[in-house]
């Protein structure tokens, strides 16, 4: 447990160092490129083509990876680039947006995967479980969590509607050997 904490601690600064460095500029495009319809989708595309380059480099380093921790990095990836939206004055909503990512995110995972292999039943399960109730109830939660702390996580996106222009494309992730894994590698 300890080592997967690291390990999921290690992939996320990595690839927040990418988005909020020598990636931005790409990531910002295409971000700004999205529709209201199609911001989502377009940060769902990010966040795979990120999350799977992490992996890949983890893996090469001899590291294996569980669902749950894949999918903690996705959601933070999904938070950090929606905070990215809000601060390019994007306008939208929040909780559907990460709902959308992240549905995104899994389906890129699973058609990545070999047709009947376990891994993408499990991918497939986890596309089953995301739902826009249980994003709600854990929007919610960590809402009332942050207040009794005089904190609101949401204050950026939090009740925005709209977004911004047409075009969006999926994102070009980093190059192999960037260091992404930073010290797991």
């Amino acid at each position: 447990m300890a080592d997967e904490r690291k390990l999921f601690e290690t992939m996320l600064a990595g690839l927040l160092d990418w988005v909020w460095g020598k990636g931005q500029a790409d990531i910002q495009r295409q971000i700004q490129q999205a529709t209201p319809d199609t911001l989502g989708t377009v940060i769902g595309h990010i966040t795979f083509a990120l999350v799977q380059q992490g992996a890949d480099q983890g893996h090469k380093a001899g590291h294996d990876f569980s669902m749950d921790l894949l999918m903690g990095v996705a959601t933070e990836l999904i938070e950090s680039l929606e905070k990215m939206a809000a601060a390019m004055n994007m306008q939208f909503d929040a909780q559907a947006v990460g709902l959308q990512a992240l549905t995104q995110a899994l389906n890129d995972y699973a058609d990545s995967l070999p047709d009947g292999s376990e891994a993408q039943r499990e991918a497939q399960e986890a596309l089953k479980e995301v739902s826009p109730q249980e994003f709600g109830d854990a929007q919610s939660t960590l809402s009332d969590i942050g207040q009794r702390n005089g904190v609101n996580p949401f204050a950026q996106a939090q009740g925005q509607q709209g977004g911004a222009p047409a075009g969006a494309s999926p994102a070009a992730a980093p190059p192999q050997g960037n260091g992404l894994m930073g010290a797991a590698q």
